[in-house]
């Protein structure tokens, strides 16, 4: 009964700390633009207000669908005192050819993040192609760790599930 107690705490911490519903700064973000990019079918102004929006893409609403071609949004910049917040690069290439770059500011609301203003030119790198992972190299080590021990769980619980079958 001890093992099953062991097996199962640690699959509830796995899956606790993989399942986190905190929002990020780079995927409310991401969203946003995604939101813009569907024209008026979209609703960035669940994520940014009016105006914001406006900065990136003038007269968003008239755009056809999938106006932007690629859509980067690098990681957050946290920072701290006089203007505190969140703030997320992205890269934009327009169907066109224009290549729009800036720096969104977000601010903490409740459980999530808004964007509160933006930065646009503010001469970030280009989009380069970049890793098809997020993580990144320091990330694959916390990765190989969670699946070591998720599959660590996986056969504690085929153990003690044979184990009880054989009783039986």
């Amino acid at each position: 009964m001890n093992r099953a107690l062991v097996v199962a705490v640690v699959a509830l911490v796995a899956l606790t700390s993989a399942c986190s519903s905190q929002e990020r700064p780079e995927g409310i973000t991401e969203r946003w633009l995604l939101s813009l990019n569907q024209g008026a079918a979209g609703q960035p102004d669940r994520y940014a207000p009016d105006e914001v929006s406006e900065q990136v893409l003038p007269g968003w609403h008239d755009l056809e669908p999938g106006y932007l071609d690629v859509i980067a949004v690098e990681s957050q910049q946290l920072r701290r005192g006089p203007v505190p917040g969140a703030f997320v690069p992205f890269n934009l290439v327009t169907k066109d050819g224009d290549r729009i770059e800036g720096v969104a500011h977000l601010l903490p609301n409740g459980d999530s993040w808004r964007i509160a203003d933006l930065d646009v030119g503010a001469g970030i790198a280009p989009i380069e192609g970049g890793s098809p992972f997020g993580a990144g190299l320091p990330g694959w080590p916390i990765a190989l760790g969670v699946g070591v021990l998720l599959a660590l769980a996986a056969l504690g619980l085929l153990t003690i599930v044979q184990h009880r079958a054989t009783k039986a």
